[in-house]
């Protein structure tokens, strides 16, 4: 396994004067073996050879094992990797390289990764670093104990969005409700733009959310257009009511901030229109 060690090992802590030389048996038989380390004084010099668990940091202690972990997973051809916060918190230049390089190596190979994190902002530049490959994210929420564990897929954009505009629902002041108003809004452009492009792709004009973005970009704008893609009658009501409701007036001061109310029947109706349109078109809404 040595030299698929190494190579992870060189994947997750690159350009260090301390590497990882292999495995070695000891005297006394197969059943024990030695990890060699390799230190150099400066790069391109002759090693000293030690015992990497008599010199490793806790961070190369915590590297050489997962770089052992994936080996073995490479060598036994796992299909999937399950991998749980695998770079401490404390480490965080070696974090963006094993996210960057690591989940590029296992991906490239075929392989299906299980991330968990608890960092948004790694969990969100891993997913910008991988987008193109259509990875799926969701967040996990422990808001009610009662409930138990809720997820909500996040890497959809209006799922994002809708999940944003929750922090500020019930927020009791203006200023809150405002907040989640307009992430509300953003989430109905986003939605009224992939049900815009997918009926027109489900026509036989190819168009994506950026090219309905390109012609009409604000809710008032898109409310004419998506209202005849609408599934009934009621859709194209509900389509009138967001913008009214989450339309900001010119001088917004003035105007009056949503009530809580208000916002929950939009929720609710985003989330409708959202659920029946997914399963209308035979291939779901244009991402």
């Amino acid at each position: 396994m040595s030299d698929i060690i190494k190579s992870w090992w060189l994947t997750v802590r690159p350009d260090e004067l301390v590497d990882f030389m292999g495995v070695r048996t000891r005297a006394g038989g197969t059943r024990f073996v030695n990890l060699i380390a390799a230190l150099h004084a400066a790069s391109g010099t002759s090693p000293v050879v030690c015992d990497a668990l008599g010199i490793y940091s806790d961070s190369q202690l915590n590297a050489l094992g997962l770089s052992i972990f994936l080996a073995r997973t490479e060598l036994l051809g796992s299909p999937v990797v399950v991998l749980d916060d695998p770079i401490p918190d404390s480490d965080p230049d070696h974090r963006l390289t094993f996210f960057q390089n690591g989940i590029t190596k296992l991906l490239d190979a075929g392989v299906q990764v299980i991330l968990t994190t608890y960092d948004s902002r790694l969990a969100d530049w891993t997913m910008s670093n991988h987008n193109r490959r259509g990875l799926t994210a969701y967040e996990l929420d422990l808001a009610d104990p009662r409930v138990g564990t809720v997820p909500t897929q996040t890497s959809d954009m209006f799922s994002r969005l809708m999940l944003d505009a929750e922090d500020n629902l019930n927020a009791p002041t203006a200023r809150g409700r405002r907040a989640a108003c307009g992430s509300y809004r953003s989430a109905a452009e986003r939605l009224a733009k992939q049900i815009i492009a997918t009926g027109r792709s489900d026509a036989g004009t190819p168009s994506s959310v950026a090219d309905v973005g390109a012609e009409a970009s604000m809710l008032r704008q898109l409310v004419p257009l998506v209202r005849g893609f609408a599934l009934g009658s009621g859709e194209k009501g509900q389509w009138n009511t967001f913008a009214a409701v989450l339309n900001p007036a010119r001088k917004p001061r003035r105007r009056r901030a949503s009530s809580t109310a208000e916002l929950k029947v939009v929720r609710g109706n985003l989330r409708k229109i959202a659920k029946t349109h997914r399963e209308h078109w035979p291939n779901g809404l244009v991402s």
